[in-house]
């Protein structure tokens, strides 16, 4: 069976979906985003070896640092209608 026909034997079978969890109340830090989460990570079970999906329940914040350049600030402001990502 190919990937994707494997994929979407998981998707339509939701009893199998979701094959481990992970309990995380931390913060996750990658270049200038962060992300603070309180809650559950589910996995997908593995395709080919590879997890190629997960759900997260709980509560959770997303900012992230404003752009360096004057370029990137005009596009975070044209595309999002703000300054800061929060």
């Amino acid at each position: 069976m190919g990937e994707y026909e494997q994929m979407e034997g998981e998707l339509g079978n939701f009893a199998n979906l979701y094959v481990a969890s992970y309990q995380l109340h931390g913060t996750l830090q990658r270049d200038r985003a962060q992300m603070i989460f309180n809650g559950t990570f589910y996995f997908a079970a593995p395709v080919d070896g590879h997890v190629t999906g997960a759900v997260f329940i709980g509560e959770g914040h997303f900012n992230a640092a404003v752009p360096p350049n004057e370029f990137e600030k005009g596009n975070l402001k044209r595309l999002l209608g703000t300054d800061v990502v929060d």
